[in-house]
């Protein structure tokens, strides 16, 4: 999850790190405590809600949601792309 973090050198130390991670977990409606699973653990949904929360670690200006939120609810894409508005 931490990769753009991590590559992009966007945190200073690893607490810095630790707490960026878990504000993208939230960020996506993920609990912060499953960022140690591996991906196989994930669900179908979890999954497309971690591909949005690396999406959204290089703090990007824009972008583009179409596959990632194809399959979720309603509810939950309303509240996906609304996320940036939010942050």
């Amino acid at each position: 999850m931490g990769e753009a973090i991590r590559v992009h050198r966007l945190a200073a130390s690893r607490a810095e790190y630790d707490r960026k991670v878990d504000e993208l977990f939230e960020a996506v409606g993920l609990d912060p405590l499953l960022k140690t699973r591996a991906p196989h653990e994930f669900s179908g949904g979890q999954r497309q809600r971690l591909c949005i929360a690396g999406a959204l670690a290089s703090a990007p200006s824009f972008i583009i949601c179409d596959e990632p939120i194809s399959a979720l609810d309603v509810s939950i894409q309303s509240q996906i792309i609304n996320l940036k508005a939010a942050r």
